[in-house]
């Protein structure tokens, strides 16, 4: 039977040469990543020192969209009364379908 493949982690690597008597380079820590700037039209001006834009992107995203669900009609009530006053008048027939 074959044996699973399993990932030797950073850890495990110091360890062996620990163990071995290889002599262990200290890496240096990494600076902090920059934070990016959004120009007065909303466009995203990407620091190429800071972490790739598409997570930034994602987690806005993320938070508008719960924010939108927050404010969405929970009832049909709701629903009915946020029709009437975006378009003074009542729902179409079927609305409550």
């Amino acid at each position: 039977m074959p044996m699973p493949l399993v990932r030797a982690t950073a850890d495990d690597r110091s360890n062996y040469k620990r163990q071995n008597n290889i002599a262990v380079e200290r890496e240096a820590p990494l600076p902090p990543l920059e934070e990016h700037n959004y120009r007065s039209d909303g466009v995203l001006d990407v620091n190429p020192n800071g972490p790739h834009p598409i997570f930034e992107l994602i987690r806005n995203a993320e938070k508008t969209w719960d924010a939108r669900l927050a404010k969405a009609s929970k009832t049909l009530s709701e629903a009915v009364a946020e029709y009437e006053r975006r378009y003074s008048r009542l729902p179409p027939r079927g609305f409550d379908i």
